[in-house]
This record gives structure tokens, sequence and C-alpha cells, in this order.
């Protein structure tokens, strides 16, 4: 494991429980995310198609595919650490999601609406608002993977 996988990890099984607890409300997490996000950045809203249906279901996807594998490279019970080839899968998954948003023609300045978004979106969503040092954590933890991402589309 190496120094720059784990540091953005700091209360990374709070974080996939506060994933998890959405998990029934996906829709919900969906539609508040993009809501947030256009409110912040409403020019980000022309990246997108008019139907928002599809979109939605691909964000969902996409976040818990990027949180899977997060889990199997961080998150083994038997060593506390992942194996350097469930690490390189994860690092080329976010260097194909980072390629694929460039081509789509988001710009490095839209990470930031990105991760606020998100996080205006889990408040709504989850019964209960994120913590000061969980908000924090998953600062910490989206930079880590906005860096991966932009890694490969710069």
């Amino acid at each position: 494991m190496t120094e720059t996988m784990e540091a953005p990890i700091t209360n990374y099984a709070e974080l996939r429980a506060r994933m998890l607890a959405t998990v029934s409300r996906e829709a919900a997490l969906s539609e508040a995310f993009y809501r947030h996000l256009f409110e912040l950045q409403p020019a980000i809203r022309n990246l997108f198609p008019e139907s928002m249906s599809a979109q939605q279901l691909k964000f969902t996807h996409t976040l818990n595919t990027v949180l899977q594998l997060i889990d199997c490279a961080v998150l083994d019970p038997t060593t506390g650490s992942g194996s350097a080839a469930e690490d390189s899968e994860l690092a080329h998954a976010l260097a194909k999601l980072g390629a694929r948003h460039q081509h789509y023609g988001a710009q490095p300045l839209h990470y930031a609406a990105v991760g606020e978004a998100l996080l205006h979106a889990l408040d709504e969503v989850c019964q209960s608002r994120l913590g000061e040092a969980e908000r924090q954590a998953w600062r910490r933890l989206y930079a880590w993977i906005c860096m991966k991402m932009l890694d490969e589309a710069l």
C-alpha cells in the first residue's frame, strides 16, 4: 500500500457506512447531487443531456463502483490494506473515469463544485447531517480521487 493511497482514507469505514445508508435512496441522492451541482455551477448544465434519468443512474453506479474498488484496495480485513493489483485496478478505473470526463468537456475547475454538490446531497439525503470531521474526511477522499482522475486527463 502506498503512502498516497493511505493518506486520504482516514475514517473511510465511517464514510462507507454513511454511503451504504443512502443505498435505498440512490435516486434521491443523485437528484439532490445534480440539483446542487447546477445551483453551484449553472454553466455545467450544458454538458448534460436534457433528460437526466440515465445520467442519474450513471452517477450512482459510478459512485458505488469507485467506493467498491476503494473497499477492495483499502479495507482488506486480513491485512488492513489492499494488494498492489487492487491498487492498480483502482488507479486504472479512476484514470479511465478522468479521461471519460475530459471527453465530456469537464474542466479541472468543475471538480470542486462536484465535491461540494456531493456533500450537499449527502446532507440532504442522509438521516443526519455530516459532522465537520466527516465532511473533512469526504473532502480528503474526494480530493484524492480527483487527483487520480486529473492525472490521466491532463
